[in-house]
């Protein structure tokens, strides 16, 4: 990273060999953007901003780019992001051989991305990040092609020159990497996954079996829970298929008749009534197999009394059919 210091009211690069950077009057913020290495200077007087643009280099034969994500924002805290490393160097141009990367620091050592593909010229790796913090982070990756130094540098000594001392010898040799790039994504929170609600299952509705069987029931009556009296205060007939229910106190009426339960080998229809009545109210039922006994239980309550009305029949009586002619 390129540093700069102040110096009679200027901002001065750290090589003076480079000279002084003009950057407007009276300064009073700086500001770097590392992926760009652009450096901002606010100018308070001229309320305004002097941008200072690096110096062009040349571009390096190896270099390596990212498959961006959709509108650079990842919903993981541990992305995978494809890098390409492509070799130009002429005329021969060593095939990369890996490509490494780190996020947000230059400084820390850099991972090296898993190889997912190869040819003569091209290497395709991907790079997993280590967890993340939702926000914003930059990826740095470059590639290594195994190259030296001295493969190209042209202050390299001959052989013969190696005994006169180290003065005769060329610097120190050391890799050559591609260039580094770097990448600025968002890490999104996750949005949690609704719990899906189940949907129930319907039961299904009973089919009676067809065939016209008719089933006679037998009732037995008991006390209810309200107050006593509920058995005389309620008469109760079974027919063919049905059973009626008579408030014959009379007093309040019939205020309630529901089914206890679940009907066993039946499907009950109790007729709509006012609540109060007098007149006599038929319950109609079908066995839904006529080969299996009918079960179920009814509940007819007053203000004051109430009885349980246990209707059963084994026995389906088939239903005549009148004679044809």
């Amino acid at each position: 990273m390129t540093l700069f210091y102040w110096t009679g009211g200027q901002l001065v690069k750290a090589d003076t060999n480079i000279g002084n950077v003009a950057a407007g009057s009276n300064l009073s913020a700086v500001a770097v953007n590392p992926v760009t290495n652009k450096i901002y200077v606010a100018n308070r007087i001229s309320n305004d901003v002097t941008v200072i643009t690096p110096a062009p280099t040349n571009a390096i034969p190896l270099n390596t780019t990212v498959t961006p994500v959709a509108n650079n924002t990842v919903n993981t805290s541990t992305p995978t992001f494809t890098l390409t490393a492509t070799s130009t160097y002429s005329p021969f141009a060593p095939p990369p051989q890996n490509i490494y990367f780190q996020v947000d620091t230059l400084i820390n050592p850099f991972l090296r991305a898993a190889e997912q593909s190869r040819t003569a010229t091209t290497l395709t790796a991907d790079a997993t990040t280590p967890p993340l913090q939702p926000g914003i982070h930059i990826l740095y990756f470059f590639a290594t092609d195994g190259s030296e130094a001295t493969s190209i540098n042209p202050l390299r000594p001959v052989e013969e020159k190696f005994n006169e001392g180290n003065d005769n010898l060329a610097p120190d040799s050391s890799p050559i990497i591609g260039g580094i790039n770097a990448y600025v994504f968002l890490v999104a929170t996750a949005t949690p996954t609704p719990t899906p609600t189940p949907t129930p299952t319907p039961m299904p509705t009973p089919t009676p079996t067809p065939g016209g069987n008719v089933c006679t029931p037998t009732t037995t009556v008991t006390e209810g829970d309200l107050f006593p009296g509920g058995i005389v205060s309620f008469g109760v007939m079974g027919g063919p298929g049905s059973v009626t229910v008579d408030h014959v106190n009379a007093g309040t009426g019939l205020q309630s008749l529901t089914v206890v339960g679940v009907p066993t080998n039946a499907v009950v229809n109790i007729p709509p009534f006012a609540p109060g009545t007098t007149a006599p109210v038929v319950v109609t039922f079908t066995a839904i197999n006529p080969a299996l006994a009918v079960d179920f239980t009814l509940r007819a309550a007053s203000t004051f009394h109430a009885a349980n009305i246990r209707v059963r029949c084994g026995i389906v009586t088939p239903t005549p059919t009148p004679p044809h002619g």
